[in-house]
Parts: C-alpha cells; structure tokens; sequence
C-alpha cells in the first residue's frame, strides 16, 4: 500500500494553535483559519497582523472550503 498524495497548491491545512490563539484573542474562527492558511501556519503574531489587515474583506468569514483551492487534492494511496 502507498501512502497518499500529497494536496495541491492552496491544499495547507490551518494549524489549530494557531487558530486557536486567534480565536482566543476574539477573531472568528473562519478568519482565524484564512489567517493561518494565508501566512503558510506563521507564528500566531503574524496571522494576528494578517487578520487586523485582511478583517474588512469581504470572505473574511467565510469558510475556507467555500473558496475553491487551486490545484486538485493529492491522489489516493496505493492497494
């Protein structure tokens, strides 16, 4: 059996520490989320910055699978 592809581009995946602290810090979720993706997972300093510039977009909120990502997900493993 072999192991999974790896996703396509726009396939990162938010670190939920860093979501986490943001959302602690009163951002919602959903942008606590774009913030992670968007900054490659930085230190949560980084992403906070990220939010106060990016807050007034208008898919701030809006759930990260709602923007199609480009580039397929990765292939499946192997039998």
């Amino acid at each position: 059996g072999g192991g999974g592809g790896g996703g396509g581009g726009g396939g990162v995946e938010p670190n939920e520490e860093v979501v986490s602290a943001l959302v602690a810090m009163g951002f919602s979720e959903n942008g606590s989320k774009r913030a992670a993706v968007a900054t490659g997972n930085a230190p949560a300093e980084v992403a906070m910055e990220w939010v106060l510039a990016h807050m007034d977009d208008a898919d701030f909120n809006a759930p990260l699978d709602a923007t199609p990502a480009d580039g397929g997900g990765g292939g499946g493993g192997g039998a």
